[in-house]
């Protein structure tokens, strides 16, 4: 992946991040919601960043019918 060009030069220093980590992936329902609907999205993980800083300091968070359970890694980083 060493030879690899991005069309932007601002975003060559990128690449080498990629060898190290794995590049993200959506699951089903947020990849439905990036397609037909961002604005659902966006708020999906506002909201989800909020309960994250509500729930700052807990050992041990349970969520039941988290769909694709994308969202929750903003709460597991807090």
């Amino acid at each position: 992946m060493n030879n690899m060009k991005t069309k932007e030069p601002q975003h060559q220093n990128i690449l080498p991040d990629q060898e190290v980590h794995y590049l993200e992936t959506l699951g089903l329902q947020s990849s439905l919601s990036w397609r037909e609907d961002q604005k659902h999205l966006v708020f999906r993980l506002v909201r989800y960043k909020f309960f994250a800083k509500m729930l700052s300091g807990c050992n041990c968070v349970l969520e039941v019918g988290c769909g694709d359970a994308f969202d929750t890694l903003l709460v597991q980083r807090e």
